[in-house]
């Protein structure tokens, strides 16, 4: 299998056995990132596309968010603090987006419910976190 690449490590297409004779020449001829995947991850065409990446001309997985959080359930006047993020991302809370170029969210609601937080960076996996307010 060929996969084709972005130049940020987005997998973009999948060539399936057999191949062309001369796929890679011209894959490098048009200038499009490509490596040879022979297998390893355990993972099907789909999970290739939204879980993979190409770090370095060699397919992985994509990183998890390792964040560190204090408590989901929160009363109103206490913060919620999410630390160990990447510098710089998008949050959504309720769909709503916000950036943040620290790397640490401190979530301080007004009004009782429940929120949904959404980190989307790439190359990491997307996070979500629900936070319960009384």
């Amino acid at each position: 299998m060929i996969i084709e690449y972005t130049s940020d490590g987005r997998i973009t297409h999948l060539r399936h056995d057999p191949l062309p004779p001369n796929i890679d020449e011209f894959l490098t001829e048009k200038e499009i990132p490509h490596v040879r995947y022979l297998g390893g991850l355990g993972l099907d065409v789909a999970g290739l596309i939204l879980s993979a990446w190409v770090d370095d001309g060699v397919v992985s997985p994509r990183p998890r968010i390792d964040a560190a959080t204090s408590d989901h359930e929160l009363a109103i006047g206490e913060t919620l603090v999410i630390e160990n993020l990447p510098d710089s991302f998008s949050l959504a809370i309720d769909g709503e987006l916000y950036a943040v170029d620290d790397g640490r969210i401190e979530f301080e609601p007004e009004s009782p419910g429940e929120y949904l937080l959404e980190i989307s960076v790439w190359p990491y996996l997307p996070w979500s976190k629900k936070v319960v307010v009384t």
